[in-house]
């Protein structure tokens, strides 16, 4: 709401504004084809268009970046949670996504996607879905029969493991009940069968002879290219300057640390200079040891989050029977720290990391 907002006021092309639609639509469906945990997105779409805001603000020429540019930019730069799913990502899980997992409003949307497509003669998939008056149908049945079995060979029992609630083995109908575990062929021909379907998912069905591997793999490729088509992975020309690409918050849950060579740390506003991750977990820990040790003394006592009272070679002392475990990754350093903030209700946005240009760090291996 927050961007079309902003469109508004600034006049954006309706183009640019389709494009910012697609652009989410794609990176929203390419991470529920991937199974990645919709709950990574509240944050991400809580902040995007500040951020977008943010970045655009920083250009100081006039040829300012577009609104689809920096959406783009930022957007593709996630990582972990927060990912925006590769190409090889979505062909790898598309193949093996179980279709009833996915939550039922997303699994409507994107049938109704993949039956439509870009075509102005539409199906009302979701309202058919939504009242009962059409259902998913599975082309091989739940329930094999032994002719079934027979049809798809010798490896019945392990294709229909795989395939079953997969895109592949799945289509719309009006007439699920009529269909039961009749064989592929009765399916096709009957009255009513995938034959005289209306619906485009079904078009390849009409020309299939049989229903075995061979065919849903080729039905495999077809929907994954139609899927492709309709949520292609998006790019841009947008690159920030060095300064607005080389700092990161503890807040950044989908900010790869790994790698990063650091130049200074700002806590609670102060600016400090640090040559090394290690130091930097060290000095962070003191100086939130000045204002909460008791609950360090807590973490220690308990050996939480990094923090023991046991001296050990790869621990640094912090004060009497409080020691902290230093050597080990940058991306451990950060789960110290975050398990740190969240016991001593420290926000993470307090604590900023400034990057130097020479990105890889050898302390940290």
């Amino acid at each position: 709401m927050a961007f079309f907002d902003y469109a508004s006021k600034n006049d954006l092309p309706e183009s640019e504004i389709c494009r910012v639609i697609d652009v989410i639509e794609s990176y929203w469906a390419r991470r529920i084809i991937c199974n990645l945990p919709s709950n990574a997105l509240n944050k991400v779409f809580a902040t995007l268009h500040r951020d977008v805001l943010n970045y655009i603000g920083k250009v100081v020429s006039d040829n300012k970046p577009t609104y689809i540019d920096v959406l783009t930019y930022i957007l593709l730069k996630k990582g972990r949670s927060s990912i925006f799913p590769s190409d090889e990502d979505v062909k790898t899980d598309f193949a093996t996504r179980q279709v009833y997992k996915i939550p039922a409003n997303a699994r409507m949307f994107i049938l109704e996607r993949l039956e439509n497509r870009d075509n102005n003669e539409r199906h009302d998939v979701v309202k058919g879905l939504s009242e009962k008056k059409i259902s998913i149908e599975h082309i091989m049945p739940q329930t094999l029969s032994d002719q079934w079995k027979k049809d798809l060979g010798p490896e019945w029992e392990r294709i229909h493991q795989t395939y079953l609630h997969t895109m592949a083995n799945l289509t719309l109908t009006a007439y699920n009940s009529q269909y039961s575990n009749l064989t592929f062929l009765e399916k096709r021909d009957m009255e009513k069968g995938f034959k005289e379907s209306a619906f485009r998912l079904n078009n390849y069905l009409k020309s299939c002879d049989k229903w075995t591997e061979d065919e849903l793999k080729e039905r495999q490729k077809e929907l994954l290219g139609v899927f492709m088509k309709l949520w292609p992975m998006p790019s841009t020309t947008f690159k920030p300057t060095k300064q607005e690409a080389e700092s990161a918050s503890l807040e950044d849950d989908d900010f790869e640390f790994t790698g990063k060579k650091l130049q200074a740390y700002i806590l609670y506003g102060v600016r400090y200079t640090v040559n090394t991750w290690k130091d930097m977990l060290i000095q962070v820990c003191n100086h939130i040891l000045l204002k909460r040790r008791s609950t360090i003394k807590w973490l220690c006592a308990n050996e939480k989050s990094g923090f023991s009272t046991t001296p050990e070679s790869w621990r640094r002392e912090l004060g009497p029977n409080m020691y902290l475990w230093t050597d080990n990754s940058t991306q451990t350093k950060i789960n110290i720290l975050h398990g740190l903030f969240e016991e001593c209700n420290v926000p993470s946005s307090e604590l900023i990391f400034e990057f130097r240009s020479d990105t890889y760090d050898e302390d940290e291996e």
